[in-house]
């Protein structure tokens, strides 16, 4: 396995090289039981549960050395650090892995060998004292253990560190179309040199010919083979001439055999074969104006233009077709236009044939889009369209419903009973005042407080989007007869309070798993959940890993549109992703991706779906 220097080892090598007295010498290797962060700075490996003896060592070349340790005593333990240290006690290279790198039972030994690259010092300075080695990694310079490669790897030619044996390389040159081959028929490209005699049959003077043997005329050009030529004629000249249908008006006759250009000249006096007639040949405009209307299949008529040649004119298109392409620029499909209407009365105008809900239910969505908006009918929050059939075949219970998806742009109303009445942030001398505000990690209604669960154990998916659900969903949809659907979705289970963040290595706290054990997976059935990073952005920006996002993967149609910057207000919005530990990702006031305190108040816009 390889290790890692630390600085203070690499000083004692620097020291050794610049004095050039006394070598650093590596005389102990110990185990720790205990998993460790390792860096160039690491002085110290935890927990010792063995020290021993180097009992092998070499410098085996090309910038390696190679130390290896053992135990054979009856103690029992697991080893997740090796650490090698100088007689002097430095701890000259180390290695950890939260895998046991061994693991050491009563009746049995251990050796654990490390190779280390030197590359800044030179490696001779390094002494093992009486340690011998056995089984080395083969060098260019020491006998060792190396590796065979197969036929695919001796094709790749690209790995340095293991053999060839003769019957792969037969093998693998046979496969190997690089080269020629002594039997087969193959065929050669570029230009091949061949220092011996060539035994292959040429017929006639082949062998020797550098010319032709009796040289032809092309064109009254000479041509023997020696060099390329460029004939000067064509052959034959020919006259060439421009006459009229009547045969009689003939222009000049222009030799041409192709030595030069030719310019042929029209007939002073030209007669077509139908002649001209009326004012044609003198005319700028009609001699009787025409008016110019368009119709449809329906004899619908847009409305008649005089058009007499004399100027340009624009034709309308009759009324009925003119609505006609207005509306049905949005058959192209919804989520493909974008539209900033209202369509408060038309949802709640019930589902009978001809309404939109009814025409939502039969996937027509001719009249709706992203970007209209619905005013709730109980407590007036205004929610946007985001899309239509957003979860449509999603879930391991596949969604087969039409529906639109929506998210209020503030939660407004229920003026009695805050969505959050705490702290807006931890040490906050007031409590929140503001409808449609609450934190992303809480467990109380005073104050919240850092996470150290998924999305799904959060405060605001157990409590405050339950209350979303309970104050506006139902008063304003469900109690009008309008359907909130329940669909799939699936959300992280394990949450690992160390586990390095996706965005940026150095926070630490992030989902990693959708599932909790062999049987139990993230699948829920939900009526709403938070917007994801990717469902934003089309990508991810903050969240600490992909599991947090789960099936809401795709960007939402509302957000490929650039007119979205109209509808949201300027004020952070709490999205589904956690960013680590203590933060979660945000959609900021400015429109741009960022991450919050988990424990602050942010104004909360849940994604639905109706039918």
């Amino acid at each position: 396995m390889a290790a890692i220097i630390t600085s203070a080892g690499l000083q004692a090598m620097i020291n050794a090289q610049a004095t050039g007295t006394e070598k650093v010498k590596l005389s102990v290797m110990k185990f720790s039981s205990d998993v460790i962060e390792v860096t160039s700075a690491t002085k110290d490996i935890g927990t010792v549960v063995c020290t021993c003896p180097a009992t092998a060592g070499l410098n085996v070349g090309d910038g390696i050395i190679h130390v290896s340790g053992a135990d054979g005593s009856q103690n029992v333990y697991d080893v997740h650090t090796v650490g090698v240290y100088t007689e002097d006690g430095i701890l000259f290279a180390v290695n950890s892995s939260t895998e046991p790198l061994a693991q050491k039972v009563r009746l049995s030994s251990i050796s654990i060998a490390l190779d280390i690259l030197i590359t800044s010092v030179d490696p001779g300075v390094i002494d093992f004292g009486d340690a011998s080695f056995a089984n080395p990694p083969a060098s260019t310079v020491t006998a060792g253990v190396v590796k065979i490669a197969t036929e695919s790897e001796i094709l790749d030619g690209s790995d340095n560190s293991k053999c060839v044996s003769p019957y792969a390389l037969k093998n693998a040159l046979k496969k190997d179309n690089s080269i020629l081959h002594a039997d087969g028929n193959e065929t050669i490209d570029g230009k091949k040199k061949f220092t011996q005699t060539v035994d292959a049959s040429i017929f006639g003077n082949a062998e020797t010919a550098t010319k032709l043997q009796t040289a032809h005329n092309i064109n009254n050009t000479a041509f023997d083979g020696t060099a390329d030529i460029t004939t000067k004629k064509w052959g034959t000249a020919r006259n060439i001439k421009i006459q009229d249908a009547t045969g009689q008006n003939v222009s000049v006759a222009v030799s041409v055999d192709g030595s030069k250009d030719a310019v042929l000249q029209l007939p002073s006096k030209i007669v077509l074969a139908d002649g001209i007639e009326g004012n044609a040949s003198t005319s700028s405009k009609l001699q009787n104006a025409r008016v110019l209307t368009i119709n449809d299949t329906r004899d619908n008529l847009g409305a008649g233009v005089s058009f007499d040649g004399s100027k340009n004119v624009t034709i309308s298109l009759p009324p009925y077709i003119a609505t006609q392409l207005l509306k049905d620029k949005t058959k192209c499909y919804g989520n493909d236009y974008y539209d900033d209407s209202d369509i408060t009365s038309l949802i709640y105008a019930g589902n009978g044939a001809g309404t939109i809900r009814n025409e939502i239910a039969n996937g027509n969505f001719a009249r709706v889009h992203p970007g209209q908006t619905i005013r709730g009918k109980a407590t007036g929050t205004t929610y946007i369209v985001v899309g239509c059939n957003i979860y449509l075949h999603r879930g391991d219970t596949e969604l087969t419903r039409n529906h639109i998806g929506l998210m209020p742009i503030q939660l407004v109303g229920n003026t009695g009973n805050l969505l959050w009445s705490g702290k807006q942030y931890q040490g906050a001398s007031t409590n929140n005042t503001t409808q449609g505000y609450a934190p992303w990690a809480s467990d109380n209604e005073t104050e919240g407080k850092n996470q150290t669960s998924c999305y799904r154990d959060s405060y605001i998916a157990t409590t405050v989007l339950p209350k979303v659900d309970n104050l506006w969903l139902k008063p304003d949809f469900e109690n009008q007869g309008i359907s909130v659907l329940t669909f799939r979705n699936i959300d992280a289970m394990k949450f690992d309070a160390n586990a390095v963040c996706m965005s940026n290595p150095n926070w630490k706290g992030c989902p990693t798993d959708w599932w909790l054990n062999s049987s139990t997976n993230g699948w829920a059935s939900k009526r709403l959940v938070l917007p994801s990073e990717p469902e934003i952005y089309g990508h991810y920006a903050w969240a600490g890993s992909s599991f947090e996002s789960g099936s809401q993967h795709t960007q939402l149609p509302l957000f490929r549109h650039k007119e979205v910057h109209k509808v949201y207000p300027r004020t952070d919005i709490w999205l589904k992703d956690s960013a680590s530990a203590s933060y979660a990702c945000v959609v900021r006031a400015g429109g741009y991706a960022d991450y919050h305190g988990a424990s602050d108040a942010c104004r909360v816009c849940p994604l639905f779906l109706i039918a």
